[in-house]
């Protein structure tokens, strides 16, 4: 998944099944990992790719 989808891809919902939410979790930490290195707290999409991780991580930890 390239960054644009990252970025543009909707948040699962409350009903996303655990399988659904680690390829989405697995896509995100794909995308930091190759993401080139920010300015802290100056990049924009690089902090909202950190912010989908936690609300995904906190949606696993309690459904799955």
């Amino acid at each position: 998944m390239s960054a644009l989808q990252t970025l543009t891809q909707p948040d699962p919902g409350p009903g996303a099944s655990c399988d659904e939410l680690r390829v989405r979790m697995a896509a995100i930490m794909d995308e930091i990992r190759h993401y080139p290195t920010p300015i802290a707290g100056c990049d924009d999409q690089f902090n909202y790719l950190c912010e989908k991780r936690e609300a995904i991580a906190h949606q696993i930890a309690h459904h799955c």
